[in-house]
């Protein structure tokens, strides 16, 4: 059997399967519409609530279910723990919060957010799923994850390498372009660039600039907080230019 024909039969067992699953009646999926909408509501009335009050609701459901009395219960009956509210709190996060990287665990997958720049939730993925709720401290600091204005980096034959959004991986890769003159280029936006072009020292400067924009402190800081950056990119910048310049 050819390859082409055992990829048509996959396709059409996958279309035969999503269309029993549409025109069921099961209760299986009634049940499932109804926990998704469920949800939904209970993050809308999340949402609606005042950061204090929020806070306030998220610390609770922590208390109840890391107390010895719930857990303690839970395994009576002969299984782990069920923690179902973190998964309405999870899904909160994933609609409102923003996607962070906090004291990461190094060892498995894991997902974090960070609600009210107080609440970090993690869900962390191995030979099963375990969320955690961290509270922060108003003053810390909690590393973005930004994926605005992703640039794409193609090699000469069109075949994508790789992408950053990181202002100083972007200046890296600008750079080693430049002293190789090898033709890879850049898609940015959906245009296509080349590394030679005046748009990449203008992207460079974007980034760094939408970067900066994304650091929290009092308005009058503003401009001495760019400099201190922009110093600190012309070193990364030097040391790039003494290992690719050679």
């Amino acid at each position: 059997m050819k390859l082409e024909d055992i990829k048509d039969q996959i396709d059409t067992g996958i279309e035969n399967l999503f269309s029993s699953i549409e025109n069921s009646d099961s209760t299986y999926l009634k049940k499932v519409s109804f926990k998704i909408e469920r949800e939904e509501h209970y993050c809308k009335k999340l949402h609606e609530m005042s950061p204090e009050k929020r806070k306030e609701i998220i610390l609770k459901i922590k208390a109840k279910y890391n107390s010895d009395e719930y857990n303690d219960k839970e395994r009576s009956k002969g299984r782990q723990p069920i923690c179902y509210l973190y998964n309405i709190l999870f899904r909160y996060a994933t609609l409102y919060g923003i996607a962070c990287q906090y004291k990461p665990n190094g060892f498995f997958h894991e997902n974090q957010f960070v609600i009210d720049d107080n609440i970090i939730i993690k869900q962390i993925n191995g030979q099963g799923t375990l969320t955690y709720i961290e509270e922060v401290d108003k003053d810390e600091i909690i590393p973005h994850l930004i994926y605005d204005n992703v640039v794409e980096i193609y090699n000469p034959k069109g075949e994508c390498i790789g992408t950053t959004c990181n202002v100083m991986s972007f200046n890296d890769v600008r750079i080693q372009a430049y002293f190789k003159n090898s033709g890879h280029y850049f898609k940015w936006k959906g245009k296509k660039y080349s590394f030679v072009e005046k748009k990449a020292a203008e992207l460079y400067n974007l980034l760094l600039d939408q970067q900066i924009m994304i650091l929290k402190g009092k308005q009058e800081s503003s401009e001495t907080i760019k400099e201190l950056y922009k110093n600190f990119l012309e070193k990364a910048q030097k040391v790039a230019l003494e290992e690719y310049g050679k």
